[in-house]
């Protein structure tokens, strides 16, 4: 199995919101939300990682919307979630897309 060296890990996503929020502010970068209960994972990349972070800790949105992540996020609540950042990146999607790829190939 490959390795993915990772810039940033949050143990506790829930607990750390402030922190996790104000070192994503202006970044771009892949992510990975792991379930600590199920060992269960999304992975993904946005070109502002604080913007789409944001969107899975609120509650309306997870109300709304009919994801698989969302659903687990309220089943488990936030604080049996980790958030790794595998990777900062320039903000340019085609290198993004494809670190993020690599990611997923792991």
């Amino acid at each position: 199995m490959k390795s993915f060296d990772s810039t940033r890990m949050w143990l506790n996503w829930g607990k750390d919101k402030t922190e996790i929020l104000k070192t994503l502010k202006g970044k771009a970068g892949i992510y990975m939300l792991l379930c600590n209960t199920t060992n269960k994972c999304c992975i993904g990349s946005s070109l502002e990682l604080r913007n789409r972070i944001r969107t899975y800790y609120s509650v309306a949105i997870r109300k709304t919307e009919d994801r698989l992540l969302h659903k687990a996020i309220n089943k488990y609540g936030e604080n049996y979630f980790s958030l790794i950042i595998f990777k900062f990146c320039s903000v340019d999607t085609i290198t993004l897309l494809e670190k993020e790829q690599v990611a997923l190939n792991i």
